[in-house]
């Protein structure tokens, strides 16, 4: 019988700012004793997106933002600022656009 090998996981490629929103998201969910799939609920968003959001392999739209703030009760001044570029292209030839407020 064949062996299996023990797979070993990536290392993250995301850009920083979408690991630093990954890391405010967590910290937040940590403070609030909530669970991703809670917040996914609270805040309408799907439970796949918030995974996306939490493992820093997405940043999300402005739209899904003021959910997260609402259910999260944090209001959009209190967020980090980001930036938010298209998928798919890299950072030095996008035009990205800043999500806050």
């Amino acid at each position: 019988m064949r062996q299996r090998r023990e797979r070993q996981p990536k290392p993250p490629s995301f850009p920083a700012e979408q690991m630093f929103f990954a890391a405010w998201l967590k910290q937040t969910l940590r403070e609030t004793r909530l669970t991703g799939a809670e917040l996914a609920e609270r805040s309408r968003v799907s439970k796949a997106s918030m995974y996306f959001y939490l493992d820093g392999s997405r940043i999300p739209g402005p739209e899904a933002v003021q959910k997260i703030c609402e259910a999260l009760h944090v209001p959009l001044e209190g967020l980090p600022t980001f930036t938010r570029r298209p998928v798919g292209v890299p950072a030095h030839k996008s035009h990205a656009t800043k999500v806050t407020q």
